[in-house]
């Protein structure tokens, strides 16, 4: 993940929203998982005009990641069993709770 143009990538996510509305698309939200997770936080946080996003797993870089800035529902699936789930819960519980829309 750290090789990746994350703001190459958001701005194809965008374009993606931006299809599928143009053809009749009334609401689009993101999913993603690990990386596309880390993607789908991104998107949310750069403007990417969704009505929500659902993550699993994957935090993007801080660079591209400022959860203050989402102002979309979030709904982000961990399980337990993942060997990383706790590291991830923990960071986002953190970012989260700076974010002026929780």
């Amino acid at each position: 993940m750290g090789a990746l143009d994350f703001n190459a990538a958001v701005k194809e996510l965008a374009a993606a929203v931006a299809f599928l509305k143009a053809e009749g698309s009334p609401q689009v939200g993101l999913t993603g998982f690990c990386m596309g997770g880390a993607l789908t936080l991104a998107a949310a946080s750069k403007g990417v005009e969704v009505k929500c996003i659902q993550p699993f797993y994957g935090i993007p870089p801080k660079e591209h990641f400022d959860v203050t800035a989402i102002t979309v529902p979030v709904l982000v699936r961990l399980s337990p069993s993942a060997p990383f789930a706790g590291d991830t819960a923990s960071v986002l519980r953190t970012d989260f709770a700076t974010s002026p829309w929780l």
